[in-house]
C-alpha cells in the first residue's frame, strides 16, 4: 500500500444541489467525499457530487471501491447521476455499506417506476451483497478498519423508541506502510435539537 492518503470533496451541500455562483467556492453538489489510499477508493455518500467523483477517481489503477452511505435521503443517494455505477468493470463491483434502511431506500428510488428508469437490480456495477448497519458494528477490510456509530437523525419509526437510527457515522482507521494509522471520521446529519416533524427535543443537552 502506498503511504499517500488523499481526501477529496466533491459535494458539501445538504438538501438541494445548486448551480449558483455564490456557492462555487466549495461547489454546489450534495454530499460526496472520497478517501483514496493505494489501489482502494472509499466514496462517502453519493449525493449529486458522485458523478464527478466517479469520473475522476475510477482510474485504471483502482481495484477496490467501497461506497459508504450515511442514510437514504435523496441528497445522499443520488446514484442515478453516476453512469460508472452501472457499467464499471471492477472485479467485485462497487461494494456498498450503509445504515439499516438503505436497501429499502434504494429500492424505492430505483424501482424503475416513477423516480428513475433503471431498477436497482439492473445496476450491474453494484455488488448486490450490501452490508447494512445499525451502528456500533465494525468492518475489517485490507488496510482499513471501519467503525460505525448510530447518529441522532430523527426517523418516523414506531419500532425505534429512541428516534435513533436515521443515519450512521463512519470512522476509517487506515494503516500506512510504516504502521502509522490515520483516522478519518465522516459524520453527517445529526440533529440534537429536534424530534421527527421539527418538534423540540427535550433531551438535547444530554444528547450533546
Amino acid at each position: 500500500m502506498e503511504n499517500k492518503i488523499e481526501l477529496a470533496l466533491y459535494g458539501v451541500r445538504g438538501s438541494c444541489a445548486t448551480g449558483s455562483r455564490d456557492y462555487m467556492e466549495l461547489g454546489g453538489d450534495t454530499s460526496s467525499y472520497v478517501i483514496r489510499h493505494g489501489d482502494t477508493v472509499h466514496f462517502l455518500d453519493a449525493g449529486s457530487g458522485i458523478r464527478r467523483a466517479m469520473i475522476k477517481e475510477l482510474t485504471p489503477d483502482v481495484r477496490n471501491v467501497h461506497m459508504h452511505i450515511s442514510h437514504g435521503h435523496l441528497d445522499h443517494i443520488d446514484m442515478g447521476c453516476a453512469g460508472p455505477i452501472y457499467y464499471n468493470k471492477l472485479p467485485e463491483g462497487l461494494q456498498v455499506t450503509g445504515y439499516r434502511y438503505l436497501a429499502e431506500a434504494l429500492g424505492v428510488l430505483f424501482s424503475g417506476k416513477t423516480s428513475w428508469p433503471v431498477r436497482l437490480g439492473n445496476m450491474a456495477g453494484i455488488n448486490k451483497d450490501m452490508k447494512l448497519f445499525q451502528g456500533g458494528e465494525t468492518l475489517n477490510l485490507p488496510g482499513v478498519r471501519i467503525s460505525t456509530l448510530e447518529n441522532y437523525h430523527p426517523v418516523d419509526d414506531e419500532n425505534t423508541t429512541r428516534n435513533y437510527g436515521g443515519s450512521i457515522a463512519y470512522r476509517l482507521d487506515i494503516t500506512k506502510d510504516n504502521g502509522t494509522v490515520v483516522s478519518v471520521v465522516y459524520a453527517s446529519d445529526l440533529e440534537w435539537d429536534y424530534l421527527q416533524g421539527g418538534k423540540p427535543q427535550p433531551e438535547s443537552k444530554r444528547l450533546r
